[in-house]
């Protein structure tokens, strides 16, 4: 037993007869008897029986699914009839037949187990009709077979033992009888070009021959199946008399149903029977054998072979306990649904374990690569504190030359400017008047960057065209420096220096501040640091 049958279990075939039921699966067969009682529902003994006899051919756990059951019932009680209804679509097909069975049946559709199928292979259509083929039967008979099921862990369909017969049944142009005879009685399906026309139930069976030569005096025959056709009529001439008379009783009631038709015996006895009634109805009678085996009878393994050629049930099926007729819903399963539930809490439970198992490979190659990123920390660490010294202790050389072009006035030429690390500041510049000195003075000391501002050395410049002057200061610690606006290059982006926040505005008005320009002062060349000319200020 494979994973797939245990999910997706064989269906059973089950034949409810008379006095018997036969079951049969792909793995072996069963057959027992069971009594009825004279209304022809099962004795209590009988139902037992059945539903342990069934429970115990499945052998099905409790969390395993339900099996499929095939059900074929026999034809007593059965109302077989073809109907010509309006072509209608299949929804409409219900309600028509409804009111057709309410007409044509001794019975209201919904005191009916019925069923209906379309004779042919496509609707004959005369005069806007088609044919369907319905199948009614007392509801009291499916729904007795549905309490017995019910408790077998089986999905039960149903259909006519007779029409699972007709799949063995070879094709006739002309038409056809078959008879499938049993111990106490027989079942007759007549059959046309298009299908099955009627079924009868006959009482008679091969019991009627065993019952036959017993109550001759000196006949002792066991009723075996299929050993009252070789007694030799030597020993007691009396036998073949006993014969003839119950097979005499056979041909007359299937007299008028084998006139111009093939007549084909299956059942108990169908090897002896078919030659004796070929001799009193004409050549044409043939026995259908099938393979022996507990279980097998012609319309289970006729069953059989219908669902499997077609993948589903072909045949017509009998439905009950719906208006519409719907097929009769089974049970639920809840035992099916706690397995289910059982499954999927299993599966909650073991997911992270099966998460872990397959995240595991991902997980080991992120955390080599941290291990790897790890070992690099140190380097980064030391490099990091390297970059911090340098930009805590690089000396403020950009801000002082930015604060020098801002406080100086116009015209005033650079001729040298050095400054240290210690902070020491030391320039010499060339001024228009002795005024623009005090004022550049006065700006670098009110910029708050600077200390110890003091002018050294102040003489004529060398050719009498202004002030030349040596100026020292120191530049302020960071901690005691004022703070400075943000600094505004010549392109207008703007920066922050490194170690100073902003400037107060009092602070940058007056280390910014210019004097007014003079109307008849021309152009003036002023000298960078290294003597390149800057362009003229007006």
């Amino acid at each position: 037993m494979n994973g797939f049958t245990l999910l997706h279990p064989p269906p059973v075939y089950i034949e409810f007869g008379d006095d018997f039921v036969r079951l049969l699966d792909t793995r072996a067969g069963r057959e027992f008897p069971v009594e009825r009682q004279p209304g022809g529902r099962l004795a209590p003994a009988s139902r037992q029986r059945v539903g342990s006899e069934i429970s115990a051919f499945l052998n099905r756990s409790l969390w395993q699914p339900r099996v499929r059951a095939f059900c074929a019932i026999g034809a007593r009680g059965v109302s077989l009839r073809r109907l010509a209804v309006p072509n209608s679509g299949s929804a409409n097909l219900q309600q028509v037949l409804r009111l057709q069975i309410e007409a044509e049946f001794p019975l209201s559709p919904d005191e009916l187990a019925w069923g209906c199928q379309q004779v042919g292979d496509a609707p004959r259509q005369a005069g806007g009709r088609q044919e369907v083929l319905v199948a009614a039967v007392k509801k009291e008979t499916i729904e007795e077979y549905l309490e017995i099921l019910a408790g077998c862990a089986v999905n039960p369909v149903f259909t006519l033992a007779p029409l699972a017969r007709t799949h063995i049944c070879p094709p006739s142009p002309s038409g056809c009888v078959l008879l499938n005879v049993e111990r106490s009685y027989s079942e007759l399906t007549v059959l046309d070009y298009a299908g099955p026309v009627a079924v009868r139930n006959l009482q008679w069976g091969e019991g009627q021959i065993v019952r036959a030569l017993r109550s001759e005096p000196g006949l002792e025959r066991a009723g075996r199946v299929d050993g009252w056709g070789g007694a030799n009529p030597s020993e007691s001439p009396r036998t073949d008399t006993a014969i003839a008379i119950a097979l005499d009783h056979l041909a007359s009631g299937l007299k008028p149903y084998a006139e111009g038709r093939k007549i084909y015996v299956t059942g108990a006895g169908a090897r002896s029977i078919a030659p004796e009634l070929a001799t009193r109805l004409g050549p044409g009678c043939e026995p259908i054998e099938i393979a022996p085996g507990e279980g097998h009878s012609v319309a289970t393994v006729g069953l059989r072979q219908a669902c499997e050629r077609n993948g589903t049930m072909p045949l017509l099926m009998l439905h009950a306990g719906s208006a519409n007729g719907g097929a009769a819903t089974p049970r639920p399963a809840p035992l099916k649904w706690g397995a289910l539930a059982a499954a999927l809490g299993l599966a909650l439970l073991l997911l992270p374990q099966v998460e872990a198992l397959v995240l595991k490979p991902g997980l080991s190659g992120k955390l080599a690569a941290i291990k790897a990123d790890r070992a690099r920390l140190p380097v980064i660490d030391r490099e990091l504190d390297f970059l911090r010294y340098l930009k805590q202790n690089q000396p403020d050389y950009l801000d002082a030359l930015y604060i020098f072009a801002k406080t100086a006035s116009p015209g005033t030429r650079f001729e040298s400017l050095s400054m240290n690390r210690r902070g020491d500041v030391s320039l010499r510049a060339t001024l228009r008047t002795p005024d623009q000195a005090v004022d550049f003075r006065s700006k670098l000391v009110e910029s708050g960057f600077f200390s110890n501002v003091a002018v050294e050395e102040q003489v004529p410049a060398p050719n009498h065209q202004g002030l030349s002057l040596r100026m020292s200061a120191q530049i302020k610690p960071a901690s005691e420096r004022v703070s400075l606006a943000i600094l505004k290059d010549t392109q207008g982006t703007s920066k922050k220096a490194a170690t100073h926040p902003a400037p107060t505005n009092a602070a940058l008005s007056k280390a910014t501040a210019k004097p007014p320009p003079s109307h008849h002062k021309p152009p003036t060349h002023t000298a960078s640091p290294k003597g390149k000319p800057e362009p003229p200020s007006h």
